[in-house]
This record gives C-alpha cells, sequence and structure tokens, in this order.
C-alpha cells in the first residue's frame, strides 16, 4: 500500500512540474511571439541583472577551496574569458574606427573565431585528464575541423554563440536535476525535446500575430535588431529573429532565476555558507563582493532608467564575460 501511495505521489509530482514547465515555455513562445520588439526591450531591462547575479552565486558555490591540480585548468580558463571578452565587443566596432574595409573586418572575426574554438579545445583536452577521467582524445581533431569551417562563414560563429548560450542553461539545470532528482530529469528532458516544435511554430507567426505594445524609437528598434545579428541575414528575417532571440534569452533567464536556485538548493538556502570557498580566508571578500554585484543590479536599473540605449548597448558589449565563464563550468560538470 505504501509503495503505490509514494508512485501516485511522484506521479503527481512529475505531471505538475511537467505542466509548469510546458506552460512557461508556451507563455514565453506566444509573448515574445505576439510582441518580439517590446519583450526584448522588458526582458532585459528585469532580468538582465538578476540573472548575471544568480550565476554569480551558482558559480561560487561550485568553485573548489584549493586549486590543486585544477590550477592549470582555471588559469586558461580566466585568461581566455579575460581576452575574449575584451575583443569581441570590437569585432564590429574596430574596423569602423580604423576604417578597414569588409574583408579586413572579416578576418578579425575569423581570428577571434579561431583563437575561441582552440581555448574550447584546451579545455575539453585539460578536463578528461581531471577525475572523473574522459576519454575525449578526439577533441583536437573536432577542434581544428570547426576552426577550417568557421573560416568559410566567420560571422556564423558569434551567431550561434549568441543564440545557442540561453542552451547552456538547460544543459546545467539538466546536470542539476541528475544529482537531485533523476525522475524529474526525464520529465524535463521529454519537455525540452518540444522546444524544436515551439521554434519553428514562431518563426512561422511573427509577423502575421505581433502588435505593438508600446513604440519602440526607430533608433533602438534598429538597436535590438542588430543584437539579433541581423546584418548576416535578410531585412525580411528581423522581427523572426528578435522574436526567437527574446524568447530564448526569457527561457534562460528562467532557468537561471527559478530552476537552478530551486533544483540545486544552496544557490540561496544556507547551504551556501557551507561551500567550500565560504570555509576559507575568502569568505569575507566573498561577501563584499555578492554585496557589490547585488548593487550592481539595482545601479544597472537605474541607468537603464536613464539611458536604456546606451546602457543595453554597454551590457551586451559586457555581457560576453558570464557567456564565456558558463564554458568551463559546464565542462567541470560533465
Amino acid at each position: 500500500m505504501s509503495t503505490n501511495v509514494a508512485c501516485n505521489s511522484d506521479g503527481r509530482r512529475e505531471a505538475v512540474f511537467a505542466c509548469g514547465v510546458l506552460l512557461f515555455m508556451i507563455a514565453a513562445s506566444a509573448l515574445t511571439t505576439i510582441a518580439p520588439i517590446a519583450l526584448s526591450v522588458v526582458i532585459v531591462f528585469l532580468f538582465a541583472g538578476p540573472h548575471n547575479y544568480v550565476e554569480a552565486r551558482y558559480f561560487l558555490t561550485r568553485l573548489p577551496a584549493r586549486m590543486g591540480q585544477l590550477k592549470p585548468f582555471f588559469l586558461v580558463s580566466f585568461i581566455g574569458i579575460l581576452s575574449l571578452s575584451v575583443t569581441f565587443p570590437l569585432l564590429g566596432r574596430l574596423p569602423v574606427w580604423l576604417g578597414w574595409n569588409p574583408v579586413s573586418s572579416l578576418w578579425l572575426t575569423g581570428i577571434w573565431n579561431t583563437a575561441f574554438v582552440l581555448w574550447c579545445t584546451t579545455l575539453v583536452m585539460m578536463r578528461s585528464r581531471h577525475a572523473p577521467r574522459r576519454d575525449w582524445d578526439y577533441a583536437l581533431p573536432i577542434g581544428l575541423a570547426i576552426t577550417g569551417v568557421c573560416w568559410l562563414a566567420p560571422p556564423l560563429l558569434p551567431f550561434v554563440l549568441v543564440y545557442a548560450h540561453p542552451l547552456m542553461g538547460l544543459w546545467i539545470l539538466d546536470r542539476e536535476f541528475r544529482k537531485q532528482s533523476p525522475s524529474l530529469r526525464r520529465v524535463f528532458r521529454l519537455c525540452v525535446c518540444l522546444l524544436p516544435v515551439l521554434l519553428v511554430l514562431q518563426w512561422t507567426l511573427v509577423g502575421e500575430l505581433s502588435v505593438d505594445v508600446f513604440p519602440v524609437s526607430g533608433p533602438l528598434r534598429d538597436q535590438i535588431l542588430r543584437h539579433s545579428f541581423l546584418p548576416i541575414f535578410s531585412v525580411a528575417s528581423g522581427p523572426r529573429l528578435v522574436s526567437i532571440h527574446a524568447f530564448l534569452e526569457l527561457l534562460h533567464y528562467g532557468v537561471w532565476l527559478v530552476a537552478i536556485p530551486v533544483v540545486s538548493g544552496r544557490v540561496y538556502s544556507q547551504r551556501f555558507s557551507l561551500i567550500p570557498l565560504m570555509r576559507t580566508p575568502l569568505r569575507t571578500a566573498i561577501r563584499w563582493m555578492l554585496l557589490a554585484s547585488l548593487f550592481v543590479v539595482f545601479l544597472l536599473w537605474i541607468f537603464f532608467l536613464a539611458d536604456y540605449s546606451a546602457t543595453r548597448d554597454i551590457y551586451f558589449a559586457v555581457a560576453t564575460v558570464h557567456v564565456l565563464a558558463e564554458i568551463p563550468f559546464l565542462l567541470r560538470l560533465l
């Protein structure tokens, strides 16, 4: 009898979880289909800062108290994150400032792509040598092959990073489910399988269902289109790209602000004080850093209210840091 009760309880839990995930995905897709430009403005304003704060807290829970044999891995990670983040915003600006021709701009993007792929390849190879060891000897030839493909169309890799990055949060959430709740992990994966269907429907319906919820100025609209990588596609694809990008971002923010803290159970709970780094002399510095990060979140909202367009531009230029930071942390979870 008790076994049947437990099974029924687990079944209800999985059903409620599946309904919640599907409702969120469908609602997010519908809203960003109906008002892509407006939702893009609202989503970044409300959630950009808080989600970075939550990511920082989560990453801190994953850092070891002492680097030990992992020191080279984290050193290479830090160097790559810093150098690639600083140079990425310059890809579109430096050629304009220096008056370079379009071919020179493609060369600059190709060099950045090469550095990024080789950095990722190096991290994969280094990760494979640490416990638990992985048989990833194929990483180098695959990395070299991807590098060659990237030179065929250099702008495509930055485009893929922008649209694939929100999906990395789903991957990290999947790893948390693997440890905390394997039964919900199966349900979660089934829900994620519906994501391509929603994306196809959204791409098809944008334009037919879209309405202007509130007016957006021409320069801001152009800026949002630029952030969606419209320049490498036709003008007609603009609203669709903005809609897809807004949907993926909203999904990403939902994962980081709600799902990962709830599933991991230690981003906001008392268990955060028990993480390895909080048992070292760095604990005071970490507390001050988190307090300063929280202040930056409120400061970002103030800047958005004062000049949304300029703040959005700066934020997207700096956001490369957390995009790249997720790569080594994700590798450590594998």
